[in-house]
């Protein structure tokens, strides 16, 4: 069974969608955190096989700015990362009233997961992330520039509206301007990782068109033993997509050992 509504945070109004699959209060809740340009939807239904799989409860969120949650209010700081981790996260968790929740996170929304983590150590049973980023690669430019070529003459930004509406091009730019400007290419939470330590699995795609294999090494390594790092072969960036059967059993495995 599946509740939706809108949840106000920190003043913002974020689209929340509930997963009901069971009433045992002793079973964490999956908490959901999309990509840089994600959404709800935009999870494609994979949230709701992965706790119908583990029978866990699961929530999720638009954050500011994505999918039927409000738009930005403000220009986008360098530390935007970790003011969803600490602001919009943590209030929705204490919102919601979730005790020790598991995150799963993809891209922007793995580097929220490790954020939180990091300043909430002993509040989560455990956290995945797909495709996290610590620090700002080289290497992402250029699918970088590929998703500007594609957003400015191709469809792509009809695709995206059908999700974002109106909000489509303020949120592309604010990621894209980001992840893009000299200010941002210092942006480094490596430090961050060694406190963490609930246990994380750690995943990437081995042909990730954003980073590079060593950014899931250094993830893992900065964590330390809790942590297991493993890259998926033959896909990108997106592994609860592009390679969801594995994604899906590593994920299912990993949490049934937190249970």
């Amino acid at each position: 069974m599946k509740s939706s509504s809108h949840f106000t945070i920190n003043g913002i109004q974020l689209w929340v969608e509930q997963l009901h699959y069971t009433k045992d209060s002793d079973r964490p809740t999956l908490i959901f955190l999309h990509e840089a340009l994600g959404s709800v939807a935009l999870w494609k239904g994979y949230p709701a096989l992965l706790c119908e799989a583990l029978q866990c409860n699961g929530v999720v969120y638009d954050r500011m700015g994505h999918g039927l949650s409000s738009p930005f209010n403000k220009e986008r700081e360098n530390d935007y990362l970790e003011i969803e981790a600490i602001v919009y996260l943590r209030g929705l968790t204490e919102e919601l009233g979730l005790e020790k929740p598991i995150l799963v996170g993809h891209s922007d929304g793995g580097t929220i997961a490790l954020i939180y983590a990091a300043h909430y150590p002993d509040q989560l049973r455990g956290i995945i992330t797909e495709a996290a980023h610590i620090y700002v690669e080289d290497t992402g430019s250029g699918g970088m520039q590929k998703a500007i070529y594609q957003f400015e003459h191709t469809i792509f930004k009809d695709k995206l509206a059908k999700y974002h509406g109106e909000k489509t091009e303020a949120l592309f730019y604010a990621w894209a301007d980001t992840w893009t400007s000299e200010s941002f290419s210092t942006w480094n939470i490596e430090q961050q990782m060694a406190s963490i330590s609930c246990p994380a699995l750690i995943l990437q795609g081995a042909q990730d068109e954003y980073a590079t294999q060593q950014h899931m090494w250094d993830i893992a390594k900065g964590i330390g033993n809790n942590a297991k790092g493993i890259l998926i072969d033959n896909c990108g960036h997106i592994p609860h997509l592009q390679a969801q059967a594995e994604t899906l059993a590593l994920s299912q495995e990993f949490i049934s050992g937190l249970l």
